[in-house]
């Protein structure tokens, strides 16, 4: 009787705690979405390998009033980058990729000054190559003047690096494409169809799938901003308006990908059980920083461009469209996901206050990255 009493307890004491944290991450999230006026925010939470907090706020359609639910879509942007990532893990995994190889071992045809750079250069932002997104249309994202692919990857190869390779930072989205025609020339498929077999397939992802404004995706949410202009005039106040933009299939390594936060924690799951990456050594490359020429770390992990190194708390993450974001703490078993719809919301100023909700210390945790 004393056990069974012990039991109730325990769990009475539990649902709780659940529940105050559930109340908890309420507050956060309804004080973030007044202050930075946010339409609508979808929230996961893992904890020891578990999702334990699953969320929908506000509306994801502004025009038509439709609520955020478990199913709503949302473009996730640069977050494509941590799958295009692990793709390449993979690839290093089975032998067929290494770190330190130049990108002229499986690409043909490169210019000289290409030929060296590495691929760990590439997933670290350190290459100098040119950044293609200034050849696209900077207010859609469109292909531009240029119109096809082969025209575009031919003017990049005829434009000077941006700097001597491995000597500066630079983000840019010439890296990924360029890692993206690596995976495809290494596995014979399209990267779409090797991150659907080797990703979204084996984590059993739903509701992730490529796609931009100009695509049909069931129970999508619209991305939008505040702007202060229009047709070129500057207005007094100012208005939200719906986002258009377009990702070029070539180029949707680096962004392109819409998901939900259920299926980006039941990615996470996967990765931290070893089903997308078989060796936890493989796991520690990938969240670790990379070098410059002379020794020191990059600011990127390779694919995550969040490296909280402290030490304590650690977290690796990355965010999105200034828009979306998540963060892992592998020390502490822990990951927290927060998708909007408003860019310029950056819900990275307001995670990690999420992630306390859970552990406590967190959020004194040292902000200053160690080296």
């Amino acid at each position: 009787m004393k056990i069974y009493l012990l039991i109730v307890s325990l769990l009475i004491s539990l649902s709780s705690f659940a529940q105050n944290v559930s109340s908890a991450v309420d507050e956060i999230i309804h004080r973030e979405m007044k202050a930075r006026r946010i339409p609508g925010v979808q929230i996961a939470v893992v904890q020891n390998g578990k999702i334990v907090l699953s969320k929908s706020y506000g509306v994801a359609n502004v025009q038509d009033q439709v609520a955020v639910k478990s199913n709503t879509i949302f473009p996730i942007n640069s977050n494509t980058k941590i799958f295009t990532g692990v793709a390449i893990m993979q690839l290093i995994e089975q032998g067929k990729v290494k770190l330190d190889a130049p990108v002229s071992t499986y690409l043909d045809n490169l210019p000289l000054e290409w030929q060296k750079i590495t691929v760990d250069q590439l997933l670290t932002h350190i290459s100098g190559l040119p950044d293609m997104l200034k050849l696209f249309d900077p207010v859609t994202g469109n292909i531009g003047p240029l119109k096809t692919e082969e025209a575009i990857f031919e003017k990049l190869k005829a434009t000077p690096l941006e700097f001597k390779t491995g000597e500066q930072f630079s983000y840019n989205q010439t890296n990924y494409y360029v890692l993206g025609k690596i995976i495809e020339k290494i596995t014979n498929k399209s990267f779409a169809d090797f991150f659907e077999e080797k990703q979204f397939k084996v984590a059993r992802l739903k509701h992730t799938l490529f796609g931009d404004s100009r695509d049909i995706i069931p129970h999508y949410a619209p991305s939008y901003s505040y702007r202060t202009f229009f047709d070129g005039k500057k207005i007094n106040q100012d208005r939200l308006a719906t986002n258009y933009y377009e990702f070029p299939d070539f180029s949707r390594t680096s962004a392109g990908l819409n998901s939900t936060s259920e299926d980006m924690a039941n990615w996470i799951i996967a990765l931290q059980n070893g089903k997308l990456l078989q060796k936890p050594s493989t796991l520690d490359m990938m969240w670790s920083p990379g070098k410059f020429n002379n020794g020191t770390p990059t600011d990127w992990a390779r694919g995550w461009g969040i490296a909280k190194l402290r030490k304590n708390h650690r977290a690796v993450g990355m965010s999105g469209g200034n828009r979306s974001v998540l963060l892992i703490y592998p020390d502490d078993h822990l990951a927290v996901i927060v998708l909007t719809n408003l860019g310029g919301s950056s819900p990275e100023d307001f995670i990690e206050e999420i992630a306390g909700c859970y552990i406590p210390n967190i959020i004194k945790a040292d902000p200053t990255n160690v080296s």
